[in-house]
């Protein structure tokens, strides 16, 4: 048998395996779906994100789609996917000025959970691995700035676009008895730069109150 021979059997018997995988999870997602006390014991999102993985969604499609509070701009997703690979394949990926937190969150899971699922040959796996991570890290930290930028621009965009009312003075948290500090009020540029602020400590490895 040729070597030719050998590498197609092998592969066919990698898409059976994966083909008897996906079987697998599909028949498990229907016993849990069936079992009232094991559909409690499992998490809502984790339900919905194994369905639409045994569906063949990709990850863009899934972001989007289990998204509540609101729509997810799939294209800035899909520019993201496309920095990851570039990376991936040893290309330098493009400066993106329209970075947002979705972008910067979608690199971040492929930082800290994507990578693992990507194959490499030879000794050098986790090397190649260690490398990819930090890359996709210094990206991320070159446009944290500009996702701050821009995620308080569109804040005040929608609050200039909001029904004017009545200003209310900004929520008060106690620290103590004689320091009080003010909390920002959603949907201000205050909340943004809050949010831009707590992934910038992530991607630092520092931690993050909730």
């Amino acid at each position: 048998m040729s070597e030719f021979d050998i590498t197609i059997t092998g592969g066919m018997a990698e898409e059976r395996a994966n083909e008897l995988k996906k079987r697998d999870k599909k028949d498990a997602m229907i016993m849990i779906m069936k079992d009232p006390e094991l559909r409690a014991e499992t998490n809502t999102q984790w339900r919905l994100k194994q369905i639409l993985t045994i569906a063949g969604w990709d990850e863009a499609n899934m972001k989007m789609a289990m998204e509540k509070e609101k729509l997810v701009n799939l294209e800035i997703l899909s520019e993201a996917e496309q920095v990851f690979q570039d990376i991936i394949l040893g290309r330098k990926p493009r400066r993106n000025r329209g970075a947002t937190l979705s972008f910067v969150k979608y690199l971040l899971d492929c930082a800290y959970e994507k990578i693992d699922f990507e194959k490499v040959e030879g000794d050098r796996k986790e090397k190649q691995k260690r490398e990819w991570f930090d890359k996709l890290m210094g990206y991320i930290e070159e446009h944290m700035p500009i996702a701050a930028e821009n995620l308080v621009r569109e804040a005040r965009i929608t609050t200039l676009l909001k029904p004017k009312e009545k200003a209310q003075p900004p929520a008060e948290l106690p620290i103590s008895e004689t320091i009080r500090m003010k909390e920002p009020l959603p949907g201000t540029p205050g909340e943004a730069l809050g949010q831009s602020q707590r992934i910038s400590r992530l991607v630092r490895g520092e931690p993050v109150s909730a």
